[in-house]
């Protein structure tokens, strides 16, 4: 049986892989959770990219494996420099219990992502995603959400703007 790296390896980046086989493996065996989440952080970027992606996909549906990796995660941010890192770690942060400390770094480093240009723009609108998502969870965020919202209409770009127009319902409502 291939092993999780071997199965998130190899091609280049415009292609998954075999990211969806490790999804449905991991989560009829969530030992194997582990071997993913720390191939997020592999020299390979190829092999990190699939990794964040199939964790991302099994947090959102079981975010509680995700909690043990809580400090980790929280403690690496820094690390997370590529853009395929940033289409997915922004949602892996919302998934997430957090302190009122931990908020606060959360919103400032999806901010400093959001306005980071390397970020591209499915990170950008996967930023704005996740500070609405937490916005809902910690109220004391929302009016800051709002104007990074209000910000983001300046960017043309029609992903941002769908996103946005979504996003500015979403959180009238709360």
């Amino acid at each position: 049986m291939p092993t999780i790296k071997n199965l998130l390896s190899g091609g280049d980046k415009r292609s998954l892989g075999k990211s969806q086989i490790v999804v449905e493996q991991t989560r009829k065996a969530p030992s194997l959770f582990k071997e993913v989440y720390e191939a997020i952080y592999a020299e390979d970027e190829v092999l990190a990219m699939r990794a964040v992606d199939a964790i991302e996909k099994i947090a959102k549906k079981q975010p509680e494996w995700l909690m043990p990796y809580k400090t980790d995660l929280l403690n690496q941010l820094s690390h997370f420099k590529t853009k395929e890192h940033r289409w997915h770690v922004p949602l892996l942060l919302s998934y997430l219990s957090l302190s009122k400390q931990e908020v606060t770094k959360v919103y400032r480093q999806l901010t400093v992502w959001l306005y980071d240009d390397k970020s591209g723009k499915i990170a950008k609108v996967n930023c704005l995603q996740a500070l609405v998502d937490l916005s809902l969870k910690y109220p004391e965020l929302k009016n800051g959400v709002k104007r990074l919202l209000s910000e983001q209409k300046e960017d043309k770009s029609p992903s941002i703007q769908a996103r946005i127009r979504k996003l500015q319902g979403l959180i009238q409502l709360f």
